[in-house]
């Protein structure tokens, strides 16, 4: 009788390492000593000591052994989600050093995967040189108290709640949280393109000013905190969704500016991946893809540098760019 799960887990939570998970999960997933220090870059000497460590550790048979492999015991396969829910927190919080195939190196170790969607800011140009596709623009953030129902009334009169924002350059946005707090964000042309974060709380608190001139009877709303933060924003602010023709297990999800954003290219790509996606939905490729026009080319960026290149293509986007893509439909009174 082997011991129960949650002897077994909180023997695994309080001496158990990294590598130790790793090859817990590939063993069970390969069934091969040999195929798992292979996918795992270690030897199989490695893997055979890290598992007698493993059951020595936790007193219990983890693998019968036959001539084909190894085969998960019965505790064993209850430690497995566990372990897959271990392995996750760790990997969500390391960086990402180097990809190679199908696999992503972070420091503590490795995952592969027959797809990978790599939807992040402030990629670096050693994973990708789509890097040089995005400008890590600066913004400020800053949330309110509660608003009263009145408040809320007089704000979405409609009682729809929408996230909201102005045709400024640099746009001034807001939204309501779960808890009716108002959240207000923006910043000025000259600190947005900054080839350096800048932190100061004049510029957010210029946004909130204007911001009140539209809406009055927001003037004694306190607004009670504040921080700066940079997005990837792209040359005409829509995102890019690529697959690189040499690495077609591989999406980059870039310049998501924005929760509706990133929601939509977040689903947009995983639905291609899983094959749920129709051929009519397939074609926002082309709309999303680093090789449609841009007013500006990106090799002019080695002349006059990101923050002028950047803000000149997000200015002729704002302002002047037509979806020639698209054919739309005029409607009586419309107009």
């Amino acid at each position: 009788m082997h011991p129960s799960a949650t002897a077994l887990l909180n023997r695994l939570l309080v001496r158990g390492k990294f590598r130790h998970i790793q090859v817990l999960l590939k063993l069970a997933e390969l069934g091969s000593i040999q195929r798992t220090a292979e996918s795992i870059g270690t030897t199989q000497s490695a893997v055979t000591q890290t598992l007698a460590y493993l059951e020595q550790m936790l007193e219990t048979p983890l693998f019968h052994r036959h001539a084909r492999g190894v085969q998960p015991t019965l505790a064993c396969i209850e430690l497995l989600p566990v372990g897959r829910q271990l392995l996750e927190g760790l990997f969500e919080s390391a960086e990402v050093i180097r990809l190679e195939d199908h696999t992503a190196f972070t420091r503590g170790g490795s995952v592969t995967a027959d797809h990978t969607i790599i939807a992040v800011d402030k990629l670096k140009g050693d994973i990708s040189p789509l890097a040089d596709e995005v400008f890590h623009a600066q913004t400020f953030l800053s949330i309110s108290e509660p608003l009263t129902d009145k408040d809320l009334v007089r704000l979405f009169p409609s009682g729809k709640q929408m996230q909201c924002w102005d045709s400024k350059l640099v746009y001034t946005y807001f939204r309501l949280t779960g808890d009716n707090r108002l959240l207000v964000g923006g910043g000025t042309a000259i600190t947005t393109y900054l080839k350096e974060a800048y932190n100061n709380h004049r510029i957010i608190s210029r946004v909130i000013r204007q911001f009140k001139k539209h809406f009055p009877f927001l003037e004694d709303l306190a607004f009670i905190q504040f921080w700066p933060g940079l997005i990837d924003a792209t040359r005409d602010l829509l995102p890019i969704i690529v697959r690189p023709p040499d690495q077609p297990h591989l999406h980059f999800v870039l310049g998501s500016v924005g929760l509706p954003w990133a929601a939509f290219t977040g689903g947009f790509a995983a639905r291609n991946v899983l094959g749920e996606a129709d051929e009519d939905y397939k074609k926002y490729y082309r709309y999303f893809s680093n090789r449609r026009h841009f007013v500006l080319p990106s090799g002019l960026v080695k002349i006059i540098g990101k923050p002028l290149m950047f803000s000149l293509s997000n200015g002729w986007a704002k302002f002047y760019q037509v979806d020639h893509h698209r054919k739309h439909e005029e409607k009586k009174g419309e107009f």
